[in-house]
């Protein structure tokens, strides 16, 4: 494995951990607000804000390369999670959720163009599974670790923090990686299969 994938790999497991956090803390959010069936409406406001930022981003062709990109994403992604920390109603939090969910879909495209640029087509679908698992694992992890966060004194703003904390040590692990990233390891063939079929260096 490749250190160009494991740091996608880390950004997979970040997303996974934004996801979760972010499920418990807005359900937990809603609940201490009295309008717990706004969860999902709350949570879908967010996606819908990623559905739109990805057809955005899609739309416009940029001459900046896909590893430079993706640590201003993270970092963006980063600070904008902590906006839900200044709701006081289910209504701000809605609000507040607009942003980090822009955040979103440009994040995924931009990680899966380089994990394609940095991993050998012949184990292709193999890494994608990897990195789908990273963040089914995020998920799974952040939503019990949180659920137990939240029903402390610090209550949901505690598990807002969470996904600030994961995102910004991996915007900092991208930083420091961009440059290879840009170089991609495709490029000087370092990315054979081997027997066990997985990406490595």
């Amino acid at each position: 494995m490749t250190r160009n994938f494991a740091t996608l790999l880390a950004v997979n497991l970040a997303l996974g951990v934004f996801f979760g956090s972010m499920q418990v803390s807005v359900s937990a959010f809603a609940d201490v607000h009295h309008a717990a069936s706004a969860a999902g409406l709350l949570y879908g406001l967010m996606s819908a804000a990623s559905l739109l930022a990805g057809l955005a981003y899609g739309r416009h062709r940029r001459h900046t390369p896909p590893a430079a990109q993706l640590p201003l994403i993270l970092t963006f992604l980063a600070c904008a999670s902590l906006l839900p920390l200044l709701a006081n109603s289910p209504w701000q939090l809605g609000l507040a959720l607009l942003l980090p969910g822009a955040g979103v879909a440009p994040c995924i495209i931009v990680s899966s163009t380089l994990i394609e640029s940095v991993t050998d087509r012949s184990v292709l679908t193999q890494a994608f599974t990897w990195t789908n698992s990273a963040s089914a694992a995020g998920i799974a992890v952040s939503a019990a670790a949180v659920g137990r966060l939240v029903d402390g004194p610090g209550g949901p703003r505690a598990g807002f923090i969470v996904p600030f904390l994961a995102l910004s040590a991996t915007a900092a692990l991208t930083w420091s990686s961009r440059h290879a990233l840009t170089t991609g390891d495709t490029a000087s063939g370092q990315t054979p299969s081997t027997g066990s079929g997985r990406p490595r260096g």
